[in-house]
């Protein structure tokens, strides 16, 4: 499994309570790798968008930052093995605009899935912005679409 732009490791900690999971973090800023060391996982400071992580995976993960969005999603269906999953936590207004809509005609980019978050994440602990968030669902290969962007 794969965290791209880990940061302090969040997602990661709410999937340890649910296995064990063999993965990958990578992270930007050294400041965040002994909060990442601190959870077991393989931690990598490095910038994913121009790094080669020489592998490929089941399931990458994560909460990408909105204004390099498009640019991990296109990096990291690269690195999805077939039949593998790409998820990430997005603002949901990530479907909008002139600019992302040809991003969403292409084939490839195509959701498998997309769930809109009733209640409003909140990523310091210290309240909530005034976005709406939804997981995004990525499956190459997949047949299986529950959304359309027209």
């Amino acid at each position: 499994m794969l965290e791209p732009g880990a940061g302090s490791g969040n997602i990661i900690k709410t999937l340890q309570k649910y296995g064990d999971f063999s993965i990958d973090a990578v992270e930007i800023r050294p400041e965040e790798a002994q909060h990442l060391q601190d959870l077991g996982v393989n931690v990598i400071i490095d910038d994913f968008l121009s790094m080669d992580l020489g592998k490929k995976y089941d399931l990458i993960i994560g909460n990408p930052p909105f204004n390099q969005a498009i640019e991990f999603v296109e990096k990291s269906l690269g690195l999805l093995k077939p039949g593998g999953r790409l998820i990430f936590l997005l603002r949901t207004a990530f479907m909008e605009s002139d600019q992302r809509f040809e991003f969403w005609q292409q084939e490839d980019h195509q959701l498998a899935g997309l769930y809109t978050l009733h209640k409003r994440p909140s990523f310091t602990g210290h309240g909530t912005d005034a976005t709406s968030y939804s997981w995004f669902v990525w499956q190459p290969g997949s047949s299986r679409q529950t959304i359309k962007i027209i």
